[in-house]
């Protein structure tokens, strides 16, 4: 059985090989070293053909084209908006399970604003009815002169 002393030498040569290796795989891939391979294999395996095809289905029928780079360009230069809010609780210095603090809801307030809300709302359909059966009853009371006149 291997000891401690022995574990952590075998641990150091392999960090030491791992190191060296990365090192050279660092001095191998540049930036145009990728764009070369990349190349070279898109001319070997088919690239070309892909090409040829891709633009064929472009020119059968561009509207999926034109509305995948409206899209695109919709995201790009779209606001950035700041993220949403999260949706997960605080951690609460109270025992026991708990979905939400006082710093993030406030049910009285909330409550507060419905019921102003549906206040408002039925203030306004109140007066959206008023003014239909005044309409209404006015329409009524004229044709029922119109009807006692011509009888």
């Amino acid at each position: 059985m291997p000891t401690a002393r022995e574990i952590e030498t075998e641990a150091e040569r392999q960090r030491a090989q791992l190191s060296d290796t990365l090192e050279a795989l660092r001095d191998r891939m540049t930036p145009g070293e990728i764009v070369d391979q990349a190349m070279e294999f898109a001319r070997g395996h088919g690239g070309g053909e892909f090409v040829q095809n891709l633009g064929r289905q472009v020119r059968a029928s561009p509207l999926p084209v034109a509305l995948v780079a409206t899209g695109l360009a919709w995201l790009m230069f779209a606001p950035r908006r700041a993220p949403a809010p999260s949706i997960v609780p605080e951690p609460s210095p109270y025992p026991g399970p708990t979905t939400r603090t006082a710093s993030q809801y406030d049910g009285a307030g909330t409550a507060r604003h419905a019921a102003d809300t549906a206040s408002s709302a039925a203030q306004a359909a109140a007066g959206k009815a008023r003014g239909a059966y005044s309409s209404m009853a006015s329409g009524a009371s004229g044709a029922a002169t119109s009807a006692r006149d011509a009888a």
